[in-house]
């Protein structure tokens, strides 16, 4: 694909079709590089399959689960720059004692909720989602935040309850409440709000084993 992108590129200008070539090109270039990206997250998740935290980087677990969710519903921003398909995780060290695999499903149910609400509430020209990471306290903290309305005040109160749904349609409300119970083994903490026009998760999770979280 790549030579022959280099092919179309080597015709003449005058060639009507060339621009509609290379535009169709890179779109499927695009899409291999994506499907390349996905394969190797997952062989990673896969391999990642001890039960005793391991310290690890926080930062690449979000590029990991970010890779997997990640889709066309919005423009993402991870500590302050878009997300792209390929980033390199060892930008950052952010490291805290963690079952990774475990970990990236809590991110997943988190950012694809997002990505949900961002779907159904907003054009995509005025959509944000951004999400940072922070050392506090003795503590790395995950932030989510979107622009995509909030949750329902009505539904806040329970939000991490089994079958509390935020969604209007195609879900049963099991995924945070299976995201606290994950944080909470980890003796971290998991909490909601709305905040900016849109929804703010944060995950605590303690620098060190078997830190406990004062409420």
């Amino acid at each position: 694909l790549e030579l022959m992108i280099q092919d179309i590129k080597d015709l003449d200008d005058n060639i009507k079709q060339k621009n509609y070539l290379l535009e169709d090109s890179k779109t499927i270039l695009d899409g291999t590089n994506r499907i390349a990206s996905i394969v190797e997250s997952m062989r990673e998740m896969a391999s990642q399959a001890k039960e005793t935290p391991q310290e690890s980087n926080i930062y690449a677990s979000l590029i990991t689960s970010l890779t997997l969710s990640q889709n066309k519903y919005s423009p993402i921003t991870i500590q302050n720059e878009l997300f792209q398909i390929g980033m390199d995780k060892e930008a950052y060290r952010i490291t805290a004692p963690i079952q990774i695999q475990r970990i990236e499903q809590v991110f997943i149910i988190i950012i694809n909720n997002a990505l949900d609400a961002l779907k159904a509430n907003r054009n995509f020209e005025t959509r944000a989602f951004d999400i940072s990471l922070r050392d506090e306290n003795g503590y790395i903290i995950a932030s989510f935040q979107d622009n995509g309305g909030g949750i329902d005040e009505k539904i806040l109160p329970h939000i991490f309850d089994p079958f509390q749904s935020t969604k209007q349609e195609g879900g049963i409300g099991l995924g945070l409440n299976v995201a606290k119970r994950i944080v909470e083994e980890h003796h971290g903490k998991i909490i909601a709000l709305n905040h900016k026009g849109g929804a703010l998760f944060e995950v605590y999770l303690p620098k060190k084993p078997k830190v406990q979280i004062d409420e």
